[in-house]
């Protein structure tokens, strides 16, 4: 039920801030984020950056479920087994990561968000 709030919530951002600021393309990587980044100065332009960072924050957010969903189906196995490798340990630590990253990005998109409010 949480997941299916959040993917609303950012379904609903993105098309606030496409209809909003009627942006040109979406940035679709690293380069183009970092060049985007060095070059913001209008709302519009920290509003695509922004659309950028909240789709990164679902795409890990549904990655973490899917690995914690992965560690849930092999707990009972190897919940306790201190050998390695351990699918397990190593679904657990890629939900962690994942997790993590969402955070960041969350976090890098409600900075933007505020620079595109100003």
């Amino acid at each position: 039920m949480k997941m299916r709030t959040l993917k609303m919530s950012m379904v609903v951002l993105t098309f606030a801030a496409v209809s909003a600021f009627g942006q040109g393309e979406p940035i679709n990587g690293r380069a183009e984020l970092r060049s985007a980044l060095a070059s913001a100065r209008s709302a519009a332009d920290h509003a695509r950056i922004a659309l950028y960072y909240h789709r990164a924050a679902a795409e890990y957010t549904q990655k973490q479920a899917e690995e914690q969903q992965i560690a849930a189906k092999w707990q009972p196995q190897y919940g306790n087994w201190t050998k390695s490798p351990n699918p397990y340990r190593s679904a657990a630590n890629l939900a962690a990561y994942y997790g993590t990253l969402a955070r960041d990005a969350r976090a890098h998109a409600a900075e933007q968000d505020k620079l595109s409010s100003n």
